[in-house]
């Protein structure tokens, strides 16, 4: 399971996740977070030119020996050199990280894709592949209902999804089975919810007083089967088979460390949870008003 663990690094850049008292992650936290995962054969580093100084950051720290992969800038207004605005970001992104391919790039908004600039969008993904600048194509959803739309007008590699113990629209939807017929890889990511699940209960904020039930009956189902939320959330997101990387957000060392630990952590209790909540305002984060 290591082989999957990818490391998410909006909080390199960002004041990122609902959990994150602390602010983005100093250099030297950063490096040793990208150090410690190297010698545990961690190969896989998942970014964003969104993420603030993430690209900068992570090419000064030096990781040209990871797989990485990275999304897009938003396209705000049409753009009417779009082969410039699109090299310009790719060679950008590179010249960050310090490397010369990537493993992965990403659409970071399925809105690109079918906005004005859609199809020159797929045309210069495809002609990066074909160049070998990266290896795979990919993009980013928040929700399975874009799926079908997006495989109408787009081959891609890659697609990256939320999944949590409050969130299975992936699997429930029958889309993740669907994806692996396709030989399409699916990367997860969300699997704490912004960190939301592993906050004790006291201690939400208030924006999710209205979901105080959901959050009650996860906190009671972690006590009364002897599980800690970590272990959970990951034991939850094993309980698949069918997933190419889990992408987990690293807010310092010690929790790098702990989730190598569990990584490996099954049982049948995962599979057989039911805590799921259908209210988007709940489990997609960018609704969130905190």
């Amino acid at each position: 399971m290591i082989s999957k663990l990818t490391i998410g690094t909006a909080q390199f850049g960002l004041n990122y996740g609902v959990a994150n008292k602390i602010g983005k992650i100093k250099y030297s936290e950063a490096k040793e977070i990208i150090n410690y995962a190297e010698k545990n054969n961690i190969k896989t580093i998942d970014t964003a030119s969104a993420y603030g100084e993430s690209e900068k950051l992570l090419g000064q720290i030096g990781i040209s020996d990871f797989d990485v992969i990275t999304k897009l800038p938003k396209i705000v207004n049409p753009i009417k050199n779009f082969e410039n605005w699109f090299k310009d970001s790719l060679n950008l992104s590179l010249q960050r990280l310090k490397i010369n391919k990537l493993s992965t790039i990403m659409i970071h908004n399925s809105d690109d894709l079918f906005g004005e600039n859609g199809k020159s969008l797929i045309k210069f993904l495809h002609q990066a592949k074909e160049d070998s600048i990266v290896d795979n194509i990919g993009i980013s959803i928040y929700s399975p209902n874009e799926i079908n739309k997006i495989l109408n007008m787009f081959n891609f590699d890659v697609i990256q999804a939320p999944l949590n113990p409050f969130d299975n629209r992936i699997v429930t939807s029958g889309w993740m089975d669907e994806l692996y017929k396709r030989d399409i890889k699916v990367h997860i990511r969300s699997i704490f919810l912004q960190g939301l699940l592993l906050m004790p209960y006291e201690k939400i904020p208030k924006y999710f007083y209205k979901f105080k039930s959901n959050l009650k009956q996860w906190h009671d189902w972690n006590i009364n089967n002897n599980f800690t939320s970590i272990e959970t959330c990951i034991g939850f997101i094993n309980s698949f088979e069918r997933i190419d990387k889990i992408i987990v957000g690293i807010d310092n060392l010690n929790q790098l460390q702990e989730i190598i630990k569990l990584i490996n952590i099954r049982d049948n209790k995962f599979k057989n949870m039911d805590l799921v909540s259908n209210d988007i305002n709940l489990i997609d984060p960018s609704r969130w008003s905190l």
